[in-house]
C-alpha cells in the first residue's frame, strides 16, 4: 500500500510542477525487490496461530501512510538538491529512489517484529543488497553511484527520514487513541 499511496501523492504533485517525475519503473525494480518482493515472501512464511485481525485500515494508517508521506517530502527535499545544486536527472532520480529504498527498509524493520536469527539475518541481508546497489550494482537500473558528492545529500536524508517517520508513526497513533476514545464517548 505504501507504493500506491506515495506514486499517487507525488502523482499529483507533480502535475503542476515543473520537473519530469523523478523515477522511472526500472530505476524502482531493485527498490521493490529488496524491500517488498523478497520479504514479503519470507514474512508470509512464518509460523503463526493466531487468526488474522481485521486491521487492514489501521495497518495503512499505522504504517503506509506515515512511510507514504516521508517518501513524498524526500523525493521533494532531492528535488530541490537537485535544483539548486545542479545535480544530473539521473542523479537526482537515484537520490529519490535510494530514499524510497530507505523508507522501504525503515518501514520493513518496524514490520518484521517479532524478530528471530532468521529475520535478522534476512534484514541484515536486504540491508547489504540495497547498501551494494547504490554503491556498485545500479549501472543496469540507470541508477548512479552514490560514492560521490551525493553522499552528502543522502546522509541527511536518510537520518532525517528515519526521525520523521519515528514522528509520523507516533503522531498517527495519538491521533487514533484520541479518535478511538472520542468514538467511545459517543
Amino acid at each position: 500500500m505504501t507504493k500506491t499511496i506515495f506514486s499517487l501523492l507525488l502523482t499529483v504533485i507533480y502535475i503542476f510542477l515543473p520537473f519530469m517525475f523523478p523515477f522511472s519503473p526500472l530505476q524502482m525494480m531493485p527498490v521493490s525487490t529488496l524491500t517488498v518482493g523478497i520479504p514479503s515472501f519470507f514474512l508470509v512464511l512464518r509460523a503463526s496461530s493466531a487468526r488474522p485481525a481485521n486491521r487492514m485500515l489501521e495497518n495503512i494508517l499505522d504504517n503506509a501512510l506515515p512511510a507514504s508521506l516521508v517518501i513524498v517530502i524526500g523525493v521533494m527535499y532531492s528535488q530541490a538538491a537537485g535544483a539548486l545544486f545542479g545535480l544530473t536527472t539521473q542523479e537526482t532520480s537515484t537520490m529519490c529512489v535510494f530514499m524510497i529504498g530507505m523508507v522501504g527498509y525503515f518501514l520493513l524493520l518496524r514490520l518484521s517484529k517479532p524478530y528471530s536469527r532468521g529475520i535478522w539475518m534476512m534484514i541484515i541481508l536486504l540491508g547489504a543488497g540495497i547498501v551494494l546497489t547504490f554503491a556498485y550494482l545500479g549501472g543496469p537500473f540507470a541508477l548512479e553511484s552514490l560514492l560521490n558528492r551525493n553522499a552528502l545529500f543522502c546522509l541527511p536524508m536518510i537520518y532525517g527520514s528515519y526521525h520523521l517517520f519515528k514522528l509520523l508513526c507516533g503522531v498517527n497513533r495519538k491521533v487514533r487513541k484520541l479518535w478511538d476514545e472520542r468514538k467511545e464517548e459517543m
